[in-house]
């Protein structure tokens, strides 16, 4: 992409027709066929180019609703603010997503989509938060986002971004599909127990009544989160109806969105539990509508899923399923291991991209039109000048990585070069071979080198910690609120400098002995692996992605 290309911000509303969507009565049923225009809800967003529906519109329903053309990019509104879609026909949506049309003399509909899709975060920060989050039509299309000017910078762009988007679709696929295989493994196992067997309520397989994580800041001991809270091997963790089986590895906890159930491995173990909870019949009752309905759902209660009633299984067979079980998580772990690195990459590749090659943008987009600008913003949410502004000595710097050295070399540089690692990855012919010698870093390092937490160190000393997000308790609300894994917020400071005050950034690892700490690190071992990774990322890397806290110091 040419560093020559004029970007502008636009207002949503200037180069789009926004349609909010509708609901036909639903009283009358003569407005909805089994075929027909496909009516989109929340629901059917978030996975790309959308062409089905769970329902769809007769002739007469047709007439109730504003049908949109192919290529308009829909954005939910309502409740789940952010998800987004773009349609591969034409549809119809409902009152809780608002669809853009955009003028393609201006703006590619691909381009608009990723464009929403990497700000939906700050658009969703402007919503209004009642009793259920909302952004209004006429707040969506005040909100700007940068456009270049010339057309085939956009393509460009779009283009660029599909294949690492396939990249990641291709392995949630690989995963979703593993799921169904092991649905129908259990099936195929236990399909006469299912029908034929006696059942008896899911309490009686229990060894303690299932419950939620703390709810008010007094449940918490000092500060601190009690042990009854600990997520321990074997425990299932039930969250919205998704469905996962703790590994007890490190210091993960549990919140009061989680519902944690802890069987009786002598009667029942945790595995067939989960499988069985995972059946499409049941997944119904884990997360089901408010009312008949109403697309708003909540998640079961614990005397719901205590009285539950689940068929007899033999100890044997359990066992044998078990085996089969492990292997498939093992290699479903892999696949969503690789999407997850795909994600990181695709939203680096987003940031740079839809930036200006890496420049910061507005962490509020509602301006008005304003004459044309470098794409970067100033910390105080003012547009930037383009002569450089002067550096400050507390700053993250982004640096070019040579392949010998980098500073400093103190023991939190090679933390830093070694999560970088772990979160980049080409997406290339190259990638086999660079993953092959990233993998033998990482074993190198083990048992210690799983990112658990980040610690960040400010001006005034103040330290705040943000754990892995997925069914955790919480220190930092402010930074769970914006990123998924202590990574993601790594490299974010590393490239982003939006927290000028920074004094240090460390991080923390977990290992088979729970949370690991500088003291038992043994640093010539931890250096030599960082040198390695240097120089493993400067081989495959663009240089702009090797990025590290300046500072003074030993160098690697």
């Amino acid at each position: 992409m040419s560093r020559e290309t004029k970007w502008r911000y636009c207002r949503l509303d200037q180069v789009a027709r926004l349609v909010s969507g509708r609901t036909p009565d639903r009283g009358n049923r003569a407005c909805y066929a089994d075929a027909g225009l496909p009516w989109v809800k929340i629901e059917n967003l978030g996975r790309g180019v959308v062409r089905e529906a769970a329902e769809y519109l007769s002739g007469e329903g047709q007439k109730k609703v504003n049908p949109v053309p192919e290529g308009s990019v829909l954005f939910s509104t309502v409740g789940t603010v952010g998800q987004v879609g773009i349609a591969g026909c034409t549809l119809a949506t409902n009152q809780q997503i608002v669809s853009l049309i955009f003028q393609e003399d201006q703006v590619l509909p691909l381009y608009g989509y990723y464009c929403l899709r990497h700000y939906a975060g700050e658009i969703r920060r402007l919503a209004d938060q009642t009793t259920m989050a909302m952004i209004s039509r006429k707040t969506l299309g005040q909100y700007r986002i940068p456009v270049p000017g010339d057309l085939q910078v956009q393509r460009q762009i779009a283009e660029t971004l599909k294949k690492y988007d396939s990249y990641v679709e291709e392995k949630e696929g690989i995963s979703r599909q593993l799921a169904r295989w092991e649905s129908v493994l259990f099936e195929r196992m236990f399909g006469r127990e299912l029908r034929f067997h006696d059942r008896l309520p899911l309490k009686e397989y229990l060894r303690e009544t299932p419950c939620v994580g703390p709810a008010k800041a007094e449940d918490m001991e000092n500060g601190g989160i009690p042990e009854k809270y600990r997520v321990t091997k074997g425990d299932i963790l039930i969250h919205n109806g998704n469905v996962r089986l703790g590994a007890g590895e490190g210091e993960e906890y549990f919140d009061r969105n989680v519902l944690c159930v802890r069987t009786d491995p002598g009667q029942l173990l945790p595995q067939m539990l989960a499988a069985w909870l995972k059946q499409p019949s049941i997944q119904k009752i884990l997360y089901t509508e408010k009312k008949p309905g109403d697309s708003r759902k909540r998640p079961i209660r614990a005397g719901e899923l205590e009285k539950l009633e689940i068929p007899y299984f033999t100890m044997e067979r359990q066992r044998d399923f078990a085996v089969c079980w492990e292997k498939l998580a093992e290699i479903q772990e892999l696949e969503e291991r690789m999407a997850r690195l795909g994600r990181n990459l695709f939203e680096e590749m987003s940031r740079r991209l839809l930036t200006g090659e890496g420049s910061e943008v507005s962490s509020s987009g509602i301006e008005d039109e304003g004459p044309e600008v470098n794409p970067s913003v100033a910390e105080n949410g003012a547009y930037a000048a383009r002569q450089p502004a002067a550096k400050s000595k507390t700053q993250l710097e982004t640096q070019p990585c040579p392949a010998a050295k980098c500073r400093p070399g103190e023991l939190q540089v090679a933390h830093l070069a070694l999560a970088v690692l772990c979160c980049w990855t080409p997406a290339d012919s190259s990638m086999e071979a660079y993953c092959r010698e990233r993998q033998e870093i990482f074993d190198a390092l083990q048992p210690y080198f799983q990112p658990a937490a980040i610690s960040l160190v400010t001006e005034t000393d103040q330290k705040e910690y943000l754990l892995e997000r997925d069914f955790l308790a919480y220190r930092a609300q402010d930074l769970v609120r914006d990123w998924e894994d202590p990574v993601e917020l790594l490299i974010h400071l590393l490239k982003r400098r939006r927290r000028g005050n920074l004094k240090d950034a460390h991080m923390v690892f977990r290992g088979e002995q729970g949370l690991v700490t500088e003291e038992i690190w043994d640093p010539q071992r931890q250096k030599m692996a960082a040198r390695r990774a240097v120089r493993l990322l400067a081989r495959y890397a663009d240089m702009e992605d090797c990025c590290f806290l300046l500072g003074e110091g030993e160098t690697l």
